[in-house]
């Protein structure tokens, strides 16, 4: 019974401290909410680019396009070369007729804007999946040099883009973790120690008589808990709604729903929530720690 008095009287007096510097508490959960709020968004970037890599890495590596008055001869001659070349593992013809049906599709949100027109306006296009995609650099090279070929796109120089963007994000967060984690702990730690300062001398005279650390300590580890965990489930809210909307758009526009496909955020709430959390409860602790360790001493 009385441990229980000791931890609602702990309690209590973590509320009356962060009643006591509302201001100061309304900033420093501001602080956690918007370090974790960019901390989060960079990771679910990250991820999605890493998602999107691994099914473009699912898709054939070359695209070749002929031109839209390549004759019907000129598409078998290249098809059979292509067969026979000993890097290609599989090619996929696509007809005129099949990527009027693609555009009709990837653009069926506005039909409208190909009324009028016919697949012959088109082009035939070739999908080339390599054996070796180390190859991809020199095949798509020579295969610009042939004959009736408009344009050649070899998608590892699109992964490779999408790498090079996600290992700088993954850059900026690390950094962003380092700046804006100092920043909620000293923004934190300066909300405490206004009411360390202001009940110092209560303070003294509990330690005098010979109050616990636990008992001395814990109003301020409560309210520095508080910040942390309350800015976190802001964070972790804000960014699972703004997720959410960008999600939302790109299923209703066609064009992008094709090429970009997000991960579900419910595959990463349980873990993105566990380390908001978990982020909160860190800087809340150690915040309290070491306004504590300067002002009172033990």
């Amino acid at each position: 019974m009385r441990k229980l008095r000791v931890f609602l009287y702990i309690i209590k007096q973590g509320i009356t401290g962060m009643v006591k510097n509302g201001f100061m508490i309304f900033a420093s959960i501001s602080v956690v909410f918007v370090a974790l709020f960019i901390l989060g968004s960079l990771n679910l970037t990250s991820q999605n680019l890493q998602h999107i890599m691994d099914k473009l890495g699912d898709k054939p590596q070359i695209r070749i396009d002929l031109e839209t008055e390549t004759t019907d001869e000129r598409v078998l001659e290249i098809e059979k070369a292509l067969q026979e070349d000993p890097r290609v593992e599989n090619v996929i013809t696509v007809s005129k007729e099949e990527q009027y049906e693609r555009f009709l599709e990837t653009f069926k949100d506005k039909k409208e804007l190909f009324e009028g027109y016919s697949p012959e306006l088109l082009f035939v296009s070739f999908e080339v999946k390599l054996k070796d995609s180390s190859t991809g650099a020199a095949f798509a090279k020579d295969m610009k040099n042939l004959e009736s070929v408009e344009a050649v796109t070899d998608i590892l120089d699109v992964v490779n883009l999408f790498a090079s963007i996600k290992k700088g994000i993954e850059v900026s967060a690390y950094l962003g973790l380092l700046i804006l984690g100092v920043l909620s702990i000293l923004l934190t730690m300066n909300t405490i120690k206004l009411t360390v300062m202001a009940r110092r001398k209560e303070l003294e005279i509990m330690k005098f008589i010979g109050a616990s650390e636990s008992f001395t300590r814990g109003p301020f580890v409560i309210e520095g808990m508080f910040i942390g965990i309350v800015g976190a489930g802001i964070a972790y809210f804000i960014v699972k709604y703004v997720y959410g909307l960008i999600d939302e758009f790109l299923a209703e526009k066609a064009f992008f729903n094709n090429f970009i496909d997000l991960i579900d955020f419910q595959t990463v709430a349980g873990n993105l929530l566990f380390y908001f959390i978990l982020a909160g409860v860190v800087v809340g602790v150690l915040s309290s720690a070491f306004a504590i360790r300067k002002y009172i001493k033990v």
